[in-house]
């Protein structure tokens, strides 16, 4: 077996089970259909105000134009505090007390592991809608979870393909030193094993979080005389002094850099110009898409907030278009009504046509990928193109082999 096919054995989560009635929704023409939201809401991130503000956006959109079947769609959202009991015992109370009809929400991958687990346990439908997570789907999957949003292995994927194509023959990987930034490492490294050229990996070299001062790091990667660097760095302090503390140093000079996520307007207008030019990032070029949908929501956006959608505005946004096209060709709203009507749903978004599969409930949204230029002293991706992620996901043949080897044990 290939590192790719073990790669895609340890990714590919369980649909098993039988759908059972979670809730119903009440007859009368008003009541509405609840959705429970949780989110680090506390913390103060300016990505999950512009989250709510999407999603609320779609729901003034959705309900003004009669709702679903006349009932209005509602969100409740929680605050988790980002901690994994805080949103166990939320989601507890959105259910029991609340009778939400599914719950939605979660980014730290510990909480939406939890979420999901609980999900399960209550056979209640969970969407996730901020993680990056691939393990959520592919590991831990069921078939109550559904995730919108492209997971780290479908950007590394992506970032891996660009990498093949390229003259460098020296890598480095600078990473957290966490889950996600172990197995996002070791994950492109994987990938670029496949490739028959002859190729140096150097060792990936791990920085704490938060990270003050690069000098270590720094000085490992001037060692390593690398052509090449993928930053898998995720937070804004690290990113900044990482990228501060490198350009004194002149490393970045003559090298090719690659930076999944920092192409998302949350990082390009909090670290500004400090972005060296011509990185190649993925993200959300909102000012530079010509898409017709995606005009028409940057529009509406702006008419109703006075400021330009971000890549969390936009999930927020398509979550909750997802679920009203789900539930407005739904047979009924029962837990197992809904699972079936999710399960391969077509619904469209501000970046065109989307597909929730249904062999692992993953969605197609895609992403961009471009350079980083500056101008009128911002940051901007360039040289952008729309990625159709669905190439770079397990394959859906692979993955419904699995099941059905799982389900035969």
């Amino acid at each position: 077996m290939s590192i790719f096919q073990k790669f895609l054995t340890l990714f590919i989560g369980v649909l098993g089970g039988v759908c059972v009635t979670h809730a119903s929704i009440a007859q009368e023409s008003k009541s509405p259909i609840l959705i429970g939201d949780l989110n680090n809401y506390s913390f103060g991130e300016n990505a999950l105000q512009s989250y709510e503000k999407g999603y609320q956006l779609a729901l003034d959109e959705i309900n003004a134009s009669g709702g679903i079947n006349g009932h209005p769609l509602k969100v409740l959202k929680r605050d988790t505090a980002g901690r994994k009991e805080v949103a166990l015992r939320q989601a507890k109370s959105l259910v029991f007390q609340n009778h939400v009809h599914f719950i939605t929400g979660g980014q730290d991958e510990d909480i939406v592991i939890a979420l999901s687990n609980f999900a399960e346990q209550n056979r209640l439908l969970y969407f996730s809608s901020l993680t990056t997570s691939s393990d959520l789907i592919w590991r831990n999957g069921t078939k109550y979870n559904f995730n919108l949003r492209p997971t780290i292995q479908t950007h590394i994927a992506i970032l891996a393909n660009i990498a093949s194509k390229m003259k460098a023959r020296s890598w480095s990987v600078i990473a957290p030193r966490n889950r996600y930034g172990k197995f996002a490492a070791q994950l492109f490294y994987s990938y670029l094993e496949q490739l028959d050229i002859d190729l140096t990996l150097n060792p990936p070299i791990w920085v704490s979080q938060p990270e003050l001062s690069f000098s270590v790091p720094l000085q490992e990667l001037r060692s390593q005389k690398s052509d090449a660097i993928l930053n898998l760095l995720n937070t804004e302090d690290n990113l900044l002094n990482f990228i501060q503390q490198g350009k004194t140093k002149r490393l970045f000079e003559q090298k090719t850099v690659m930076s999944p996520f920092l192409g998302n307007p949350e990082y390009r207008l909090k670290l500004g110009t400090s972005i060296p030019e011509n990185w190649i990032v993925t993200g959300y070029p909102i000012e530079n898409i010509s898409l017709p949908s995606n005009k028409a929501f940057l529009t509406a956006y702006a008419k109703k907030y006075h400021e330009l959608p971000t890549q969390s505005s936009l999930l927020g946004y398509s979550l909750i278009k997802a679920i009203a096209r789900g539930l407005d060709i739904s047979t009924g709203y029962s837990t197992s009504d809904l699972i079936e009507a999710f399960r391969g749903l077509n619904f469209n978004s501000p970046l065109g046509p989307v597909k929730i599969r249904a062999a692992d409930h993953q969605s197609t949204i895609g992403t961009y990928v471009g350079l980083i230029q500056h101008k009128n002293n911002k940051s901007y991706m360039t040289n952008i193109q729309l990625v159709r992620v669905e190439k770079y996901m397990p394959r859906e043949g692979f993955t419904s082999e699995y099941l059905r080897r799982r389900k035969a044990q």
